[in-house]
């Protein structure tokens, strides 16, 4: 290993370190920011969260090029100020019917304080999921045809809410 590997492997647990904190819950934070690549950084955010993760996004613009997944139970999705400025922007979406968030098969789920903006298709779509909770969101789309065609948050198989029917829409 050279002197340039090791520099990269402990500038990588550095940030690692700075960037997750534990309290005495047993709740990890895991901070995000708006900078370098926001695909890959939040997306393994996602496949790495445990459950009762807080995945914390700082204020700025997330630029996202392809579907957001989670399938973890007991996570909470927080903008770490309000929904205008916390932004996911998916609009250099390029494959033909791609979310902004999907989850499927969690409960628990909390999903706050952002705004998500011009996804493909759902800006959000819940699947074989329960007790979630979508909390102080704004949803939009920049194009008129975009926002007919998907302004919807998706709830499918079960209701998320209480009286919802299955495949509820809104």
């Amino acid at each position: 290993m050279g002197p340039t590997s090791r520099t990269f492997m402990l500038f990588t647990v550095a940030t690692l370190s700075i960037s997750c904190g534990d309290d005495s819950s047993g709740t990890r934070t895991v901070r995000l920011t708006a900078d370098g690549d926001v695909q890959t950084k939040v997306q393994q955010a996602l496949i790495s969260a445990q459950e009762g993760d807080v995945l914390l996004f700082a204020k700025g613009t997330y630029m996202f090029s392809e579907e957001l997944s989670l399938s973890v139970s007991g996570v909470t999705l927080r903008g770490d100020g309000t929904r205008e400025e916390v932004i996911l922007d998916f609009s250099r979406q390029q494959t033909g019917n791609a979310n902004g968030f999907s989850a499927t098969g969690v409960h628990d789920l909390v999903i706050e304080n952002f705004s998500l903006r011009d996804s493909v298709g759902d800006a959000v779509r819940v699947q074989g999921s329960e007790n979630i909770t979508l909390r102080n969101l704004k949803i939009s789309w920049s194009s008129s045809w975009s926002a007919r065609r998907a302004a919807r948050v998706s709830c499918m198989e079960r209701g998320s809410a209480p009286g919802w029917p299955r495949g509820r829409r809104v």
